[in-house]
């Protein structure tokens, strides 16, 4: 459906994969597993918010298929506070 409506404007639509992007710490890039539902662990980095961490792991994936740097610039607290904020906007966004 979104697509359809963003063909119609004329807007680009490009789709990425999600495969093992839910497995994958976003910082260390080592597999991690789920806690529980909602909160992603890894041995190294922590606890994260695990939906959070599939979407910036969704974003470096899409990046890399477009043939882009990796994100730089993504920072998140602990899953505890639920922040997340980007130091600097990537040039492809």
């Amino acid at each position: 459906m979104i697509e359809y409506k963003a063909v119609q404007q004329g807007i680009l639509v490009a789709t990425t994969g999600e495969a093992y992007t839910s497995r994958e710490c976003h910082i260390c890039g080592c597999e991690g597993k789920r806690k529980t539902q909602g909160l992603f662990v890894c041995c190294h980095c922590g606890e994260y918010n695990a939906d959070l961490k599939g979407a910036i792991n969704i974003g470096k994936k899409f990046g890399r298929d477009l043939g882009y740097m990796p994100l730089s610039g993504v920072s998140c607290e602990r899953a505890l506070n639920s922040e997340c904020s980007i130091s600097e906007k990537p040039s492809y966004l």
